[in-house]
């Protein structure tokens, strides 16, 4: 599989809260991802090049770990919340591994 784009990804760390529970948020460290990443089919206005994408699937190296719904991503100097947690996809032989994640720009 030939991923061409790069996503930055800050990976979810865990922290306390003010009443000492335990809360995931994304983290500081970025790590750079080789990806394929193009604009959602719902998001019509970009596939149209009106506007910027306001959301994205990208499809990430499978050998990539610690992804969650907890983490975010800058593609493009945009940054993104992702959609849910990353799903993950793979042939029985593990030939073609690939995560698939849905992001939306962070309001």
């Amino acid at each position: 599989m030939i991923l061409p784009h790069t996503l930055t990804v800050f990976v979810s760390v865990e922290q306390l809260d003010p009443d000492g529970n335990p809360i995931r948020r994304p983290g500081t460290v970025a790590v750079d991802l080789a990806s394929f990443v193009q604009a959602d089919r719902a998001d019509r206005a970009a596939e149209d090049g009106q506007a910027s994408a306001e959301q994205l699937v990208a499809y990430v190296d499978g050998s990539a770990d610690r992804l969650d719904a907890w983490a975010v991503a800058e593609y493009l100097g945009e940054r993104y919340e992702l959609l849910g947690p990353p799903t993950w996809h793979g042939d029985p032989e593990q030939t073609v591994a690939y995560w698939r994640i849905r992001l939306r720009r962070a309001r």
